[in-house]
This record gives structure tokens, C-alpha cells and sequence, in this order.
């Protein structure tokens, strides 16, 4: 880990690069000024801000150099071990966070799970899955749709350029959580096509069945007489949907 001190005319800056259980943080601790006083310290996360403190910025004439420079250090050494504590004191895993979130999501306590998907994203950036998370609560929670849509977008994008083998089925949650944030922007149409992208990978998904059916949508078997969850159904629902005639 190494410290960079930047000196530029009127201000010190502290920045930071430290990678901790494989994911790296920049860390950068800011002077304040007369007009904006406060010294600040950011975090950043693959260009993202996910942690800021500010602290009361003492004026130059109560205060020396040394001294400023020791209360910026402190600051900035502060929030590099936050960071590590955050790391190290978790006990949850990567699927633990993601049956959280779900199950908030699915009581409808969204404010409940935004503060749980930040705290995953923290600590797995790069995971599609969370992403995408984050994405739909950035519109469903915060209202940040346009952002949440990209996010979203981006995370699907993200699934599928891995390739994971047998991984197609998995993609009903993505265009789930797409679904489900084109209903909050009262997008129906963008959502119901959503929803039926997301029938086609699992077609028996009770999350996505109970989207559909909360908008007086619901597919009829194709075969009626058999049970919709019939091998049959499935398959056929399935070939039908992919070919566009369902």
C-alpha cells in the first residue's frame, strides 16, 4: 500500500491505492477551504463513490501547516481501516446477500434492501447478479431510473459476455429485474415484454408468473388438459416462446 502526497498551490491532497480480498479501493482525503469547509475523504470503486466523510474544516489563522496536515493524515488513515473492518468483520457470503435482498425486494422493503445491496456491492463489485440488484433498487428505491435501467443493462451485458455453460437459464433474473423497473416507471409495455423474455428461460418462475398475474397477464398452457408444470408445456411454451409464436 503505498501513500501519495500531492502538493498544488493551495490545497494537499492524501490518495490512497490498496486492494483488500482482491477488490481495490482509491482513497483520496481532500483540503477544505473558506468557502467550502469541510476536509473530505472519498472512496472510490472502479470510478464509483462508495464511502465519503467530512469533518469540520479548521480555519488556517486557529491552526499550522504540520497541524492541518496531521488532522488530514488521521482522516485519511481512519477511512482506510473502515474499509478493512468492513472486509474483514463480514460473515456474509456473496449468495447470503442475494437471498437478503430478494426476500426484501419480494416484502416490498425496498429502502431495507438498497442499504443491503450497497453494502454487497462494496464488497462484489463485478457480480452481475448483485448489479443488477442495484440497478433495479436504484430506480425502485432511490428513483434514479435512467441510472437504474443502465445498470441493469450493463449487468446483463456482463452475464452473458461470460458464458457461463448452461448459464441461459439464469437470465430470467436479469430481464426480471428489468421488468420489474420498467413497472416502476409505469412503462407496462416495456415491462410485460420483459417479463415474457423472462418466461422463456424459466418458465415456471413463481417470481415472474406473480409479476404477470399482478397485471392480469397469464399464458395458458399449451396443451390445457395437461398440468402447466407437464414436461410437455414446458418444453412446448418454451420452443414456441423462442420462436416467436407464443
Amino acid at each position: 500500500m503505498k501513500k501519495i502526497r500531492i502538493k498544488s498551490g493551495k490545497s494537499n491532497e492524501f490518495n490512497t491505492n490498496f486492494k483488500i480480498k482482491g477488490i481495490e479501493y482509491h482513497i483520496q482525503t481532500e483540503e477544505g477551504s473558506e468557502k467550502f469547509p469541510f476536509i473530505t475523504t472519498t472512496v472510490f470503486l472502479g470510478g464509483s463513490i462508495v464511502d465519503k466523510l467530512k469533518t469540520p474544516y479548521p480555519f488556517k489563522d486557529s491552526v499550522g501547516r504540520d497541524e492541518l496536515e496531521d488532522i488530514m493524515a488521521r482522516q485519511h488513515q481512519d477511512m482506510i481501516e473502515k474499509i478493512k473492518r468492513k472486509h474483514l468483520e463480514t460473515t456474509k457470503s456473496r449468495n447470503d446477500y442475494i437471498r437478503e435482498i430478494r426476500r426484501l425486494i419480494n416484502r416490498r422493503k425496498l429502502g431495507e434492501a438498497a442499504a443491503v445491496v450497497e453494502d454487497a456491492a462494496a464488497l462484489y463489485p463485478d457480480d452481475p447478479f448483485i448489479m443488477s440488484f442495484s440497478g433495479y433498487l436504484a430506480g425502485a428505491a432511490k428513483k434514479d431510473f435512467k441510472g437504474g435501467i443502465e445498470t441493469c443493462k450493463k449487468a446483463l451485458s456482463l452475464y452473458r459476455a461470460r458464458g457461463i455453460s448452461g448459464g441461459d437459464y439464469y437470465l430470467h433474473f436479469f430481464y426480471l429485474n428489468l421488468g420489474r423497473l420498467y413497472l416502476e416507471t409505469g412503462r407496462r409495455d416495456m415491462a410485460v415484454q420483459h417479463f415474457y423474455k423472462a418466461i422463456e428461460f424459466d418458465p415456471d418462475n413463481r417470481e415472474v408468473t406473480a409479476e404477470l398475474e399482478r397485471l392480469g397477464i397469464r399464458k395458458r398452457p399449451v396443451i390445457p388438459f395437461l398440468p402447466r408444470k407437464n414436461f410437455i408445456n414446458k418444453y412446448l411454451g418454451l420452443l414456441l416462446s423462442r420462436l416467436g409464436l407464443r
